[in-house]
């Protein structure tokens, strides 16, 4: 525990606080703020983080956090945050992966539903063939006689049905649905999307990018809310950083800046504990 932790802590239970009290106080959760406690800065999800939260907590007890901002400098050090690059490719790009990998996926579902045709036809004949000795085993046990030429001829005809009715079924099919069909499923199955809410107190322009791919370009008004699904990131743009307060999984951020200074370049991401981190990057 750093010396700035155990400051806090002991102020804290001088006044007969509890961290669910100051947490309800201050809107940071108690989980932060154990980790503040316990001098572990760097389990937070930036330096940002770090530094705002333990100043609201510091004044909320009667501190004067300038004082108590050597004694922080000492227990967190921005260098502990391992820095994040964010490589933001273009939509053509993208747009060309997506449609290599639909042709490839095309060939592969393709093959498989020709495949499946063939097992189809050669089900249908071997039952027919079987069927048909079948049946003339019967009549020669009943009758004990060889079968008249004409039934061999009438079991010729049957077989040409049934391949008539095979081919007509497989006329019907249409490789183009299944493939549409096998690829929605995969997208519902494989794509796990979160959700943040965005709420204005102010009116801004705002801007947004998601997954590379959705761009949100709006003007928001005092109590406008802005539900987003993204599946590994969105960057914003805001033209007045005080307006925004964002919450995502019982977690709210805000304090992005000051009033009506515009903010630009914010990378939102979950981390592998479902926190969601962010950071201003160029």
């Amino acid at each position: 525990m750093s010396e700035f932790s155990k400051v806090l802590r002991d102020k804290r239970e001088s006044l007969n606080l509890s961290l669910s009290d100051v947490s309800k106080a201050i809107k940071v959760t108690t989980h932060y703020l154990e980790l503040i406690e316990k001098g572990e800065f760097n389990k937070l999800p930036s330096y940002v983080h770090a530094y705002g939260f333990s100043k609201s907590y510091a004044e909320y007890l009667g501190f004067n956090f300038d004082e108590l901002k050597p004694l922080f400098d000492e227990a967190c050090k921005k260098e502990d945050f391992q820095k994040k690059y964010v490589k933001i490719e273009s939509d053509e790009i993208i747009q060309k992966e997506v449609n290599l990998k639909n042709i490839h996926k095309f060939f592969v579902f393709f093959i498989i539903v020709v495949i499946l045709i063939i097992a189809l036809v050669y089900y249908f004949l071997n039952v027919n063939k079987k069927q048909v000795i079948k049946n003339l085993t019967v009549e020669n046990k009943t009758a004990n006689v060889v079968p008249l030429e004409n039934e061999t001829i009438n079991s010729d005809n049957k077989s040409k049905d049934i391949k008539a009715i095979v081919e007509e079924k497989i006329d019907k099919i249409d490789p183009k649905k299944i493939v549409e069909q096998i690829n929605k499923k995969e997208v519902v199955d494989n794509e796990t999307f979160h959700e943040a809410v965005l709420e204005f107190n102010d009116i801004c322009w705002v801007n947004i990018k998601i997954d590379n791919k959705t761009v949100l370009d709006f003007i928001a008004n005092p109590g406008t809310k802005k539900s987003i699904k993204f599946k590994k990131y969105f960057l914003i743009d805001i033209g007045n950083a005080a307006a925004l307060t964002i919450k995502y999984d019982n977690l709210t951020f805000s304090r992005f800046g000051g009033f009506r200074q515009p903010v630009k370049n914010l990378y939102f991401t979950v981390n592998e504990d479902n926190y969601l981190m962010y950071e201003k990057v160029k």
